[in-house]
């Protein structure tokens, strides 16, 4: 599964927190404007079968703004299944997001969570789990990523640095 903003939203919608999206050299562009932003994508149907993470190229720049105590570093995939069509957290994944400007691949694993299992009907990503508003971001894939693209090593050391944290 493979979705690429060139130009075109790829049926992608901000559904909450987030401005209208434009297109700069083929990559999405949004700002936040409220609290708990994220998109979604509604008709993103599969089967997880050998799925084993997200890969999500992206670029974070912060407003300036903070707010106190938090770090403004995870962000976050949801998903809902043919059997389980509500949002929830544990059908979740969080990973860490460096806000500082620059675009980062960023690998998101489901493989570990157990709810990752049958048909996918739907992928929401919360790009910055502590937004505060005005928050640039830009996007130019996702791609949800087979077994068969990974050695046995990176699986392996994706493993091991799981359980140690």
């Amino acid at each position: 599964m493979n979705w690429e903003f060139k130009n075109s939203t790829a049926t992608w919608q901000a559904a909450n927190g987030l401005k209208p999206f434009s297109f700069q050299n083929g990559n999405l562009l949004t700002e936040v404007s409220a609290l708990d932003p994220y998109l979604f994508i509604p008709d993103a149907t599969f089967k997880v079968e050998n799925y084993l993470c997200a890969e999500l190229k992206m670029k974070i720049a912060l407003s300036g703004v903070t707010k106190p105590g938090v770090g403004n570093t995870a962000g976050g995939i949801f998903w809902i299944t043919d059997t389980d069509p509500n949002w929830a957290e544990d059908k979740h994944t969080v990973f860490t997001i460096q806000p500082d400007n620059k675009f980062h691949l960023y690998k998101i694993w489901f493989h570990h969570n157990p709810k990752w299992t049958g048909t996918i009907t739907g992928l929401r990503i919360d790009p910055i789990e502590d937004a505060v508003g005005g928050e640039k971001l830009e996007i130019e894939y996702l791609k949800i990523v087979k077994y068969a693209d990974y050695t046995d090593e990176t699986i392996l050391a994706y493993s091991h640095a799981v359980r140690e944290n």
